[in-house]
């Protein structure tokens, strides 16, 4: 009897802690939200923290406050597809926000794991001056993408989708593109435009596709460009930094002087490995607005 009254005070107590603790994520959650939508951006600076570590905190809230920030990034950063360009809208327009930048620090630094399993979709987001060296963006989904005056030094974008996607002026220095999608990109000087090329020196773009990229003026010095598929791409006063490039430029336009590649075509490089990203949580169905979607669905579980 001594025994059964103690195993069931343990259960007792076991159970207890539990609610509390629930109860403390509830009330950590609740708050993050309110905040998240004050009008003073050091508080939402805050409340993207406090929802990052409460991410950390609690494996199985971890991959619905993942895409509660991407989708927090997605509705302050995508531009109208509808507009006439969208890249110079971008390039005149204010630096990415800071509340924006926080959510992207956690969500490529932090929170990787639960990004790769939703995967990240970043298509048509306008990212201006924004500082992440080392941030992995692995199969990330930015077709149509804006990276204007940024620094993603030494970032991976293996098996990354970036189709249409405009790399202006931004360092990639030793940047990982390994098996990325990368066609109809622009890397380069446009024709009557003066926007600075793109920083790839170093980078590894092994077995991506740039197939019709433009890269006219864009620095190559030390890039692996190994199996990289440069079918139509524009290679006008490319710096290469040597006299050879292992790589497929069937169709490439402008090759640097001295320059020889193989002739050889090669297929698209399979895309694999990257999940495709949930729509919605059990329970909450798809909704127009995401975050708000997110928010009422969320907030009624919590409650």
């Amino acid at each position: 009897m001594t025994t059964l009254t103690a195993m069931f005070a343990l259960l007792i107590s076991g159970l207890s802690l539990r609610v509390t603790e629930e109860g403390q994520l509830t009330n950590r959650f609740s708050t993050a939200i309110e905040q998240l939508g004050s009008e003073k951006p050091d508080t939402r600076v805050g409340a993207i923290y406090a929802l990052g570590e409460l991410a950390l905190d609690s494996d199985e809230d971890r991959p619905v406050i993942t895409d509660l920030l991407i989708d927090f990034v997605r509705a302050k950063t995508q531009m109208d597809g509808a507009q006439a360009d969208p890249a110079k809208i971008c390039r005149e327009g204010d630096a990415t926000p800071r509340d924006v930048v926080a959510a992207l620090r956690l969500l490529l630094f932090d929170l990787t794991d639960a990004q790769r399993v939703h995967r990240a979709d970043l298509r048509q987001a306008c990212l201006k001056e924004v500082d992440l060296p080392g941030a992995d963006l692995t199969c990330v989904d930015m077709d149509g993408a804006v990276v204007y005056a940024s620094i993603f030094v030494g970032a991976s974008f293996a098996r990354a989708s970036l189709p249409d996607a405009q790399l202006e002026g931004s360092e990639f220095n030793e940047a990982d593109f390994t098996g990325a999608l990368v066609n109809d990109a622009y890397l380069g000087t446009a024709e009557n435009t003066d926007v600075a090329t793109a920083d790839l020196r170093g980078a590894n773009l092994r077995d991506a596709d740039f197939s019709r990229a433009s890269f006219a003026g864009v620095d190559l010095s030390g890039a692996d460009l190994t199996r990289t598929v440069l079918t139509g791409a524009d290679m006008r006063d490319v710096v290469i930094g040597g006299g050879s490039l292992p790589t497929y430029v069937d169709d490439a336009r402008n090759l640097p002087q001295g320059v020889e590649g193989t002739l050889s075509r090669a297929p698209v490089p399979p895309h694999r490995g990257c999940p495709g990203r949930s729509a919605s949580p059990p329970g909450c169905p798809k909704t127009e607005t995401p975050v708000l979607g997110w928010l009422d669905c969320w907030l009624e579980k919590w409650s």
